[in-house]
């Protein structure tokens, strides 16, 4: 046999026969490294060709259009939102999936609020880690359900993976500037924020200011701040900083009374995961991939249609 066929013959023992490499290796008469050196050979020659199926159905086309659209590292489109289960349920499901996948002994994971980072946390599966700190990223909110509060996210989330919770004992907007300096002068609030500064990946909803669809965030802010809002533009939020349809950074007063971290913050994050389920969040999602402010998207296939609608940006 030529190289070739013994690689095949290798790869099939190995693939197919679930022989051990140990049986490979006294079949041909190789050490055990040279037949797990064989066995890489036959992937980088294409004898074998390995697939992963992501374990929710997903819209591959759409994914690879998002990616190459908006310049996001990964995307995740779940596509049988129809269930009975619910489009958020199953998007909460994939991005729990997703992080997963991605956090290590020694992470530092940001989250923030909401109702599909909820699904999120109830769906990540029990998986203890070493040395794994979760930190809220933005005060609270009290007109947010008990179980959509950040603190109450970050809790499940550090009881999932074994971590230990950091809470910002804060609300997320104060009525003045000087009370927003105040607090942030606390040590305990200096160093959590500091911490959610060292955040390697994090977790984040997208909001947005549609008064037809008006969330918990916007049902606080006060009339002139709405106005202050709209004269600037402003179409979406992420963990309370707003952005216009470009994605770029709204310049207004709210950013003097927010209290969490803050848009260069977010920015210099490894990674950060952008959780959005809704047709009425479409323009919001839009903008903020437009601004980088997302490295990954997991969305439903009708949210991302709606948001890949509008042409290239």
């Amino acid at each position: 046999m030529n190289e070739r066929e013994t690689l095949y013959q290798i790869a099939r023992m190995y693939y197919i026969e679930d022989a051990t490499q140990v049986q490979i290796a006294e079949r041909f008469g190789l050490s055990r490294p040279n037949v797990s050196r064989s066995l890489k050979r036959c992937r980088e020659l294409g004898i074998v060709r390995i697939e992963l199926t992501y374990p929710y159905s997903t819209n591959h086309q759409l994914q690879e259009t998002l990616k190459r659209r908006f310049h996001l590292r990964d995307a995740v489109v779940v596509s049988n939102t129809n269930s009975p289960e619910g489009g958020q349920v199953l998007v909460g499901r994939a991005a729990a999936f997703y992080l997963k996948t991605l956090i290590r002994n020694g992470e530092v994971v940001g989250l923030s609020w909401g109702s599909t980072l909820c699904e999120v946390v109830q769906a990540y599966d029990s998986d203890p880690l070493d040395d794994v700190a979760v930190v809220q990223l933005m005060g609270g909110l009290e007109l947010l359900p008990g179980a959509h509060q950040a603190n109450v996210l970050v809790q499940r989330m550090a009881d999932a993976v074994g971590g230990r919770p950091y809470f910002l004992y804060a609300p997320v907007l104060v009525q003045k500037e000087h009370a927003r300096e105040l607090l942030v002068q606390d040590r305990s609030i200096r160093e959590i924020l500091a911490l959610g500064r060292r955040a390697t990946v994090a977790v984040v909803g997208i909001g947005a200011l549609d008064p037809r669809h008006p969330s918990a965030l916007m049902s606080i802010l006060p009339a002139e701040a709405i106005a202050e809002l709209k004269q600037a533009g402003a179409i979406g939020e992420v963990c309370c900083q707003f952005y216009d349809a470009d994605g770029k950074p709204c310049n207004t007063s709210l950013a003097d009374r927010t209290v969490g971290i803050s848009i260069a913050d977010l920015d210099r994050i490894p990674t950060l995961i952008a959780v959005a389920h809704g047709l009425e969040k479409a323009n919001a999602i839009r903008a903020a991939l437009r601004g980088g402010w997302a490295d990954v998207l997991v969305t439903d296939e009708a949210t991302a249609r709606s948001v890949l609608v509008d042409g290239n940006p």
